[in-house]
């Protein structure tokens, strides 16, 4: 009697599992999205010297993964969004390519550029999404050397985001706070005497 109780009541708590798992809603299945700057160089930005981008310090709390800043404040992250590279790789990339675009235009316009190339060190102190004010922060320390010669300084920009296109937007954002960065570090160098 005793095991045909205690048969009766593993089959009634197998139904009841089974019944369980079956009523439970199942979350739909979201792919994690990699998002990365966006590189434009227009034509009209000559840079007169080369330069040699030294590793990109960061000091922000941002790796891959996409963070918001939000009121009181509070960061949190978006688990499905994140950047393809951690923000130092990503402008040190960027700039790389902007900065070889720029002496492209230079040649282009028949203009000679000096082999010796100045040195650029750069430290990332802000790379920010704020869900708050719907803006993207972008701020960096550099260092630009000449002849062993530092010139050095502060940038910061910020761009506005759509905040219904959330992260897409926020990609769009940093990369012209990356864009609006590297022409002014053109600018920095070309005055450079």
């Amino acid at each position: 009697m005793f095991r045909k109780i205690k048969y009766y009541l593993l089959i009634a708590a197998v139904f009841l599992f089974a019944a369980g798992c079956s009523l439970l809603e199942r979350s739909p299945y979201r792919e994690t999205a990699s998002y990365d700057l966006v590189f434009n160089c227009p034509a009209e930005v000559k840079l007169k010297r080369n330069i040699r981008i030294l590793p990109v310090i960061n000091y922000t709390p941002t790796a891959r993964r996409m963070l918001f800043s939000g009121r009181n404040g509070r960061i949190s992250g978006d688990d499905y969004s994140q950047w393809v590279q951690n923000p130092e790789s990503m402008l040190g990339n960027y700039l790389n390519k902007y900065f070889a675009a720029a002496v492209e235009n230079m040649v282009k316009g028949g203009t000679a550029v000096p082999p010796e190339p100045d040195t650029l060190e750069l430290e990332i102190y802000r790379f920010e999404l704020d869900n708050v004010s719907g803006r993207a922060f972008l701020a960096v320390n550099y260092r630009i050397t000449r002849n062993s010669e530092p010139v050095s300084g502060r940038l910061e920009t910020a761009v506005p985001y759509e905040k219904k296109e959330i992260p897409e937007a926020c990609a769009v954002a940093m990369s012209e706070c990356a864009g609006q960065i590297a022409v002014e570090i053109v600018n920095i160098v070309n005055n450079i005497k």
